[in-house]
């Protein structure tokens, strides 16, 4: 539900630099996500996106990225440095490797 105007304030940025961002409310967590931008991509037919967050969260982000991308679109990571706590780094980091495990067994 965030809003242009919430990015702008974030970024310290007017809000009309946004004007021609695109917005996407539909994804509930990373995997959906993920399959959001890919459909976002192909309705634009991008060859390159990047992609922004935060810097515990990318590897998981990207590897969901990679899952449902083309090859051909290159994906450009751009973290954003945080402090995380112990307990998110290591929440993130099962997630992590939880995913990994599942996709290395078959799942979607």
């Amino acid at each position: 539900s965030t809003t242009r105007r919430q990015l702008a304030v974030a970024a310290g940025i007017a809000e009309k630099r946004l004007a021609t961002t695109d917005l996407g409310y539909e994804a509930i967590d990373t995997r959906s996500n993920a399959q959001e931008t890919a459909q976002w991509v192909a309705r634009h037919d991008y060859t390159s996106i990047r992609l922004v967050t935060s810097a515990g969260h990318m590897r998981r982000a990207q590897l969901e990225l990679d899952r449902v991308l083309p090859a051909s679109v290159s994906v450009i990571p751009d973290s954003v440095p945080v402090e995380p706590l112990a307990p998110t780094i290591a929440a993130e980091f099962s997630k992590f490797l939880l995913r990994r495990a599942a996709l290395a067994y078959g799942a979607a």
